[in-house]
Parts: structure tokens; sequence; C-alpha cells
């Protein structure tokens, strides 16, 4: 876990660091409107198209290799980036970090590996933290270095933290190539397996959840920027601040809180409480009446969504058969992508009529999760379930 969770954590800390650079550079280059919308969502694009085939891939060739080769292609766009005086440059840095960060179904599954079921939750909240701390200081790190050196050490700094990736993955991560995963990689993109398991009763409604939860909260992360600059006055440090405020609570709460909560109470029930808490905590953040009350209504939603995430990726893992793990969760990193390219679209023209309308979309997208997580997610039986046959 330690080594898995430094792994996730270089990869989130070194795509963070352009996070802060990214629309001020393409408006620089002469993106504007729908072109910049492209811009941004070219990277969750490709990592939507890619994720799939990358999880089904691990499944057979081993999930380390899929790591280090996202990581590699990551140093290679960050590199590009250093260098995009175009736009054209720049789309192909960010197509290029989109298709190394589909490694990330490698890395979900990875921990489904090498945890039992009883602790996958607490494991899955373990990953998440390393997501968060990333998501935190990256931004504030690529600020300082924009800030001391401009594009190219912001990039540079960027390709040198995935090279760290790469080097650590390859003499650091152990991995035990799982018995399921006898086949060839021109066998491992024949998806029968993965269409089979679709039918394994609720695995099909875990995932229509996670991608109604995760489309709703993407409205948060779309528009909160301008939001705070309309409602409060919020300028870039005051929304670094907030956001990092609710990343540094999120983080916590998963690697702390998630594992003594899930032996108590569940993964299935601990995920039904956490949606109901975000649906009323995304739909009270325009109603607010001062930045103080923001502040404390965050706790609510923070805490909803630090044990929504783990739990729910913790019972699509249960839910799956052992030989397409990755594949499952290279389909999860895709609708979480597809999430992230429509939230902004959906949330930038709601904003556009009524800055209060993402909010209560999005918390009307997560009571429709919770909805499907009362009526129809069952508790997985464990934990050796028989797997499908390999195609």
């Amino acid at each position: 876990m330690l080594a898995i969770f430094l792994t996730v954590l270089i990869d989130m800390l070194s795509f963070g660091i352009v996070i802060p650079d990214i629309q001020l550079r393409a408006a620089s280059l002469g993106a504007s409107g729908w072109l910049l919308g492209m811009v941004l969502a070219s990277f969750s694009l490709a990592q939507f198209i890619v994720s799939p085939f990358a999880g089904r891939l691990s499944d057979y060739i081993g999930r380390k290799p899929i790591l280090m080769g996202g990581a590699f292609l990551n140093m290679l766009g960050f590199i590009a980036y250093a260098f995009a005086s175009t736009l054209p440059l720049l789309f192909l840095a960010r197509i290029v970090g989109g298709i190394g960060s589909s490694n990330m179904a490698s890395a979900y599954a990875y921990v489904a590996d090498n945890t039992a079921p009883e602790n996958r939750a607490k494991s899955m909240g373990i990953l998440g933290a390393a997501f968060g701390i990333g998501f935190v200081f990256g931004p504030v790190l690529g600020g300082l270095l924009f800030h001391l050196g401009g594009l190219k050490t912001l990039g540079f700094a960027s390709a040198g933290i995935a090279l760290i990736n790469v080097l650590w993955i390859y003499f650091f991560l152990t991995e035990k190539k799982p018995e399921h995963s006898e086949g060839s990689a021109r066998t491992a993109f024949n998806f029968k397996a993965l269409r089979s398991a679709l039918l394994v009763p609720g695995l099909l409604a875990l995932l229509i959840m996670f991608f109604a939860y995760n489309l709703g909260f993407a409205k948060l992360e779309s528009t909160f920027v301008l939001f705070g600059n309309r409602r409060f006055g919020f300028e870039q440090l005051d929304v670094g601040l907030f956001l990092g405020f609710v990343g540094i609570q999120i983080a916590i709460y998963q690697g702390l809180l998630v594992g003594p909560l899930t032996k108590r109470f569940g993964e299935r029930n601990l995920a039904r409480i956490g949606l109901l808490l975000v649906a009323p905590g995304l739909s009270i953040i325009p109603f607010v009446p001062n930045v103080m009350w923001l502040y404390v209504g965050s706790f609510l939603l923070c805490f909803g969504a630090a044990i929504t995430g783990p739990t729910t990726q913790s019972l699509i893992s249960r839910s799956a058969p052992p030989n397409i793990q990755g594949g499952i969760f290279g389909i999860t990193s895709a609708l979480g992508s597809w999430a992230r390219i429509l939230g902004p679209l959906i949330g930038q023209t709601a904003f556009h009529y009524w800055i209060a309308l993402p909010y209560l979309i999005g918390g009307g997208l997560t009571l429709l999760a919770a909805i499907i997580a009362w009526t129809f997610i069952l508790q997985p039986a464990d934990p050796d379930r028989a797997a499908p046959p390999n195609p």
C-alpha cells in the first residue's frame, strides 16, 4: 500500500502542477469559447478512450507495466507542455497526458489484487487520499514554479516528477502475477468477459450510480472559480485556499475514517449515507450567506464525498469477477473521464442562466445516485465467486 500510495501521489502531484496555467496558457494562444473547452476536455477525452483498453490489458500483462508506461507517457506530455508555444502542441501535450493517466485504472486494480475484500474500502480510501494530497499541493507548487521560472520550469519540473515516478515504479513496486492473468496482449482486447460481468447482480447499477455521482460533483469542480468570484469576490488565492481546504478534508477523512467506518457499517450503507450527505451539500452552496458558512458547509460535503468514493470503488471491485478487475476499473476510469467532459459543458451552460443552477443539478444527480444505492445496490457476497472463463 505504501508503494502504490506513493506511485499515485507522485503521479497526481505532477499532474496538479500545471493546473493553474492550463486555462491561461490556452487563452494566451488564442483559444476561447468552445476551442478553450476542447483544450481542457482533450485530456479527459483521451483518458476516456484509452482507459478501458489499458485496464483490460493490465489483466493480462500485469499492473506494473501499465503503471510504468503511463508515467513515462506523462513525462513526455509534460516535456511537450514545456514547449507548448502553439495550440496544436498544447493539444498534443494534453492528449499524451490523458493517455498516460489511463494507468489509474491499473492502480485501483493493483489495490484490489493485493487487499482482502474486507479491507478493500479502507485501501481505496488510502488511494483516494493520495489523489487528494496530489491535487491539493500540485497547484500550489505549480503556481510557485511558474512564478519563479515560467512555462519551461513548470513543464520540466512536472516531467522530472513523472520520471521519478517511472523509476519508483520500476524499482519499488512489487507485483505478483495473478493466476488469472494467463493470455496474450491480443486476447486482452476481447471484451466478452466484461460484457458477461455486467450481468452480475448490482454491478451495472453500481456503474450507473458511479457515473451519476461523478457527473454531479463535476458541476462544483467546473464552475466554482466563477461562482466564488461572482458571489464572494474571490480571487485566485481565495479559490485556491478553499479548494485546498476541501482537498485536505477529503484526504484526512479517507485516510483515517473510511476503514473503521466500513468495518462498522459496511460499504453499501456507507455509500448510501455519503450520497445522502453530498446531495444537500452541493445544493446549499449557492445559498450560504457568507464565506464563513461556505467553509462550515464544506464539512458536510467533504465527509460525504470522502466516504462515497472509496466505498463505491470497493463495491464495484467486490462485485466484479477477479479476472477482469483491470477492465472494470478501466470502465470506471472512462466513466469518470466522461463525467469530467460533460460536467464543464453542462455546468457552464447552466451557470450562464443562473449561478445556482449547476449546484442544484449536481445535487439532483447525486440524489439520483442515492436512490439507485438504496434501491438496487446489493452487498456483494464474498469473496471468491467463480470468474467467467477467459475469452
